[in-house]
């Protein structure tokens, strides 16, 4: 079962700062991706219990939470890791 995805604004403006576009695009597909289908590079945070979960997508990392009673998968904050 897949989960529903929603962007808060910090995570949509940068996304939209991302170039080349390619690389944003490959951002918000590995999102969608782990969203529909579970996999992808994920680890736990456990220092940050807001947004727990972070999802490398070279050379980004994406935090993002999972909200279980309705299925909704938050993207909260994107960077360039290293």
């Amino acid at each position: 079962m897949s989960w529903a995805v929603v962007w808060e604004r910090p995570a949509e403006r940068r996304l939209l700062e991302i170039r080349p576009w390619q690389m944003a695009e490959s951002v918000a597909m590995a999102v969608h991706d782990f969203a529909t289908t579970g996999f992808g590079q994920v680890e736990r945070v456990k220092t940050d219990t807001s947004a727990p979960l972070r999802l490398r997508v070279q050379p980004y990392v994406v935090r993002f939470s999972l909200e279980q009673e309705t299925r909704t998968l938050r993207v909260w904050a994107i960077w360039r890791g290293s």
